[in-house]
């Protein structure tokens, strides 16, 4: 499933220190996939396009993609 931040999602990763770390990011066009889920299903980890780690996200903080057509 291709996932992609809310706008909720889009302000707290802007406005976190982790964000420093991922420089120039576009998080309201990054899409990604879901590799995993917490036991609770409050987190999904989730590689982003152009990673090969995934990172712990909110489940609340992320919404369906819809992929562009080329």
């Amino acid at each position: 499933m291709l996932i992609k931040l809310n706008d909720k999602g889009v302000r707290v990763y802007m406005a976190t220190n982790g964000a420093q770390y991922r420089h120039r990011r576009d998080w309201q066009n990054r899409t990604g996939s879901i590799a995993s889920y917490s036991r609770d299903r409050s987190h999904a980890y989730v590689i982003w396009s152009g990673t090969h780690s995934p990172d712990r996200v909110l489940v609340a903080l992320i919404e369906h993609a819809v992929k562009e057509a080329d």
